[in-house]
Order: structure tokens, then sequence, then C-alpha cells
């Protein structure tokens, strides 16, 4: 059983060379879209709805969101 990642989580996954991006906010809601360009980009993208001074889980998944490849913590 998964356990529920708390606080701030924004999640991103490639597709050929499309980046989607999800931020989920500690109270359940969020926001995302997609790019193409860079995963920094991507990033730099998501963090916009994060607050200043908060920290964020990114966990980097593949296309089709049935693994998770990576998983970092990013102050803002």
């Amino acid at each position: 059983m998964a356990t529920k990642v708390k606080g701030w989580v924004i999640t991103l996954r490639k597709c050929k060379s499309t980046w989607y991006w999800f931020t989920q906010n500690p109270q359940g809601g969020g926001g995302g879209s997609n790019q193409v360009s860079s995963k920094k980009s991507a990033l730099v993208s998501a963090l916009r709805l994060v607050p200043s001074g908060e920290t964020a889980t990114v966990l980097t998944k593949d296309c089709y969101s049935r693994k998770i490849l990576k998983v970092e913590t990013v102050r803002k």
C-alpha cells in the first residue's frame, strides 16, 4: 500500500518531447500543464505555483505514470 505524500508535490512525466507537469497543494487541489522544453524549464514552470520558502517533493514518472523513476526534494 502506497503512502500519501503530504505537502507540495510536483509530478513530472515525459512523453516523446513533451513534459507534462502537475503541482498539487497540501489541500489536494493544484494545477498543471505541458510544454515542449527541457526538464529544468518544466520544473521552473511547476514551481511557480509553490509559495516562497516552501519545500516540494518532485516525482519524475515514465510516460504512462506506471512507475516512479526519480524522487527529489526542492526548496523554493
